[in-house]
This record gives C-alpha cells, structure tokens and sequence, in this order.
C-alpha cells in the first residue's frame, strides 16, 4: 500500500501551519490525520495525487477548517490542566506541607489583628518572590519557543493560567485590604483564609505544574524532550 513519505510529512507540517494552527502538538494530531486519511484513499484504490488528497480531506473540515478542531483541544487541554491542578493541590494539601496551611491562616489572622504592617510586609514579599517566578516562568516559555520555534498548547494554558492566578490574589488582597481600615475581625479571618488559599494556588501553579506540564509533553510527545534540550 502506498504510504506517505517524510517528503509529504513535512509538507502536511507546513500545510497545517499556513491554515493559522501554530501549536506544534496540534499540527502534529492533524498530521498524523490527514496522513491516515490520505493512505486510506490511497488503499481504497484511488490514484489520486497527494496535492489532491490533502485538498479533498481539508474540505472535510468546512468553511472554517481547523479552526474548531483547535478550539476543541484547547478546551480538552484546560480541562485536562484543571484536573491536574486540583490533583496536585489534593496531594498537597493532603501532605505535610498541607499542615503549615492552618498555621498560616491563623498566624495571618494574628498578625492582621496585632500587627497589621507586619502582614503587609509579608504579603508584599510573597507577591514579590510570586511576580518573580511568574516572570521566571513566562521567560523560559518564550525562550522554549524562540530555541524551538515550536509553541505547545499546554504550555501556553498553565503560563497563562500561572499569570492569571498570581493576579488575581494580589487583586484580592488589595480588595479586602482596601476594606479593612481599620481592622475588623471578620474581614481579618477572610483576608487570611484568601491569603492562605492564595499562597497554596500560586505554590502549585507556579512551582509544581510547569513540570508536570513539561511531563505530559515528553510522555505524549517524544520530540518535546528532544527539541527543549536542544
């Protein structure tokens, strides 16, 4: 049975890419389809050329060709990262490191009704060391893609995700701060218990999940592993 050759590998690669899909572990799904999809015409005894193969399964996908193919794994992606991240804060929280959570709320809530510049202190310290890893993070993603030239889907959700969940803490805080002048029990045990929760999600988004991102990608694919060392 006629097969498809790297020659023709790497022009459904190229092909791909010009139809705006610019993740490489999207192209390469859609590679390995269209591939299929050709070789099964070949083997149903078509004759029919590779340029009009590829033509014929691209019509396939209508007017809006891979556009909600993309759509669809972004979504199976964030839920697939969702998943992943309420594991791994199960598993710490679950942990001995799960223990120093209760400490810390209580001794956020202790220092808010005590002394208050001393929590405000360490809360700005905390959004420092979270800015900076964030900032770490963000640096050796787009460093990835400028080594590679190749951009990952799942990559691009958890910096994302890493980015949107370090602000939204800090916009919290500065929201229950800004109400809690002078300083009220209740919203001293909430801003401790968001500090706490805060602290915990940044933990793990920021410190834990871009290596287990990194992990799903050499398991799922190989070349990850190849291409971010090179």
């Amino acid at each position: 049975m006629k097969k498809i050759t790297a020659a023709q590998t790497a022009q459904l690669y190229s092909f791909i890419a010009s139809k705006f899909v610019k993740y490489y572990d999207l192209q390469t799904e859609l590679t390995d389809h269209l591939a299929n999809a050709i070789e099964a015409q070949w083997a149903a005894g078509s004759t029919i050329s590779f340029e009009k193969a590829l033509t014929a399964e691209f019509e396939k996908f209508g007017i809006t060709g891979f556009e909600k193919i993309v759509e669809r794994r972004r979504k199976t992606l964030r839920r697939k990262y969702n998943r992943l991240l309420r594991h791994e804060l199960w598993r710490v929280v679950t942990s001995p490191k799960g223990l120093m959570m209760p400490l810390l709320i209580v001794s956020t809530y202790l220092f808010m009704v005590t002394v208050p510049m001393m929590y405000a202190a360490l809360s700005v310290v905390f959004f420092i060391m979270a800015l900076r890893q964030m900032s770490k993070t963000g640096r050796a993603y787009k460093k990835n893609v400028e080594a590679t030239g190749k951009r990952w889907l799942l990559d691009e959700i958890i910096n994302s995700y890493s980015m949107a969940g370090g602000f939204a803490g800090m916009m919290s805080q500065a929201f229950i701060m800004s109400f809690n002048n002078p300083v009220k029990p209740l919203m001293a045990a909430l801003s401790a218990l968001v500090f706490g929760i805060w602290l915990m999600f940044s933990y793990v988004a920021l410190y834990i999940m871009p290596v287990k991102s990194a992990q799903y990608l050499e398991e799922n694919y190989p070349e990850y592993k190849f291409e971010s060392a090179s």
